[in-house]
């Protein structure tokens, strides 16, 4: 929980940073990129026993590599995220339905296809 809460305050102040101006992803692109980085995050956390806020290359690899898959820049997911912490509502309920998603994954049974490659 602890490092969910980091990766929120860092994507926070990644968005506020962000000065680029331009498209918003939608929030179904939303929930599929987030459901993707919380299951990144905990693939590493798992794999290197890391529980710190240190992130390795690899884990920025992946990172880099899941912003490619969506056709996204960095840039581009700050200034979503910077949108949708000003639409607080919309925010909250893309995190609800990450929320269930991984929820749902964790439910079934030796599903491998979730984790990072």
């Amino acid at each position: 929980m602890r490092r969910i809460i980091y990766l929120f305050a860092l994507v926070g102040v990644m968005a506020f940073a962000a000065c680029n101006r331009g498209s918003v992803v939608s929030e179904d692109q939303m929930v599929d990129f987030l459901t993707e980085a919380y299951l990144i995050e905990g693939f590493y956390a798992i794999e290197t026993g890391n529980h710190s806020e240190t992130v390795t290359d690899e884990a920025r690899a992946a990172y880099a590599d899941l912003l490619e898959r969506h056709g996204m820049s960095k840039a581009d997911f700050e200034r979503s995220v910077e949108y949708y912490m000003h639409h607080a509502e919309r925010y909250e309920a893309i995190h609800q339905r990450v929320i269930e998603r991984l929820d749902a994954q964790a439910a079934m049974p030796d599903d491998k296809s979730s984790l990072p490659q």
